[in-house]
């Protein structure tokens, strides 16, 4: 498998043209990767800070650069699934096919409190 190292700056398409999706704290947050090819690499760009987090996803072997995430980043049936999710998910994801430098999925991810259960009066 391949080493884990910083990705070249490239243009951050998921900030133009991006699928936007919500999520709540706790629950799973899935989307597909779009591309048929087996060697496919995640880009995540945090709401919260400025940095790039890289994810390489070789049919459904997934490495992280942050172990935390490799934890809870799976694949399966071209579906990239992040279990558990919090606050600091939030923010931008561009897959990239390796071999062609192309981007083909582009999701920025809001993530919302989970609301607790409210009790409603009729007056």
């Amino acid at each position: 498998m391949e080493e884990l190292s910083r990705p070249e700056p490239r243009p951050n398409d998921a900030q133009s043209g991006a699928e936007e999706r919500r999520a709540v704290i706790g629950d799973d947050f899935t989307f597909s990767l779009r591309s048929n090819k087996s060697n496919l690499q995640v880009e995540f760009r945090p709401k919260s800070e400025e940095s790039v987090h890289v994810w390489f996803v070789i049919n459904t072997t997934v490495r992280c650069d942050v172990k935390e995430y490799e934890r809870r980043v799976s694949v399966r049936d071209k579906v990239l699934q992040l279990s558990s999710v919090t606050k600091r998910d939030e923010g931008s994801y561009t897959v990239w096919e390796k071999r062609s430098s192309k981007a083909v999925q582009n999701v920025r991810l809001s993530v919302e409190d989970r609301l607790d259960d409210v009790e409603i009066r009729a007056l």
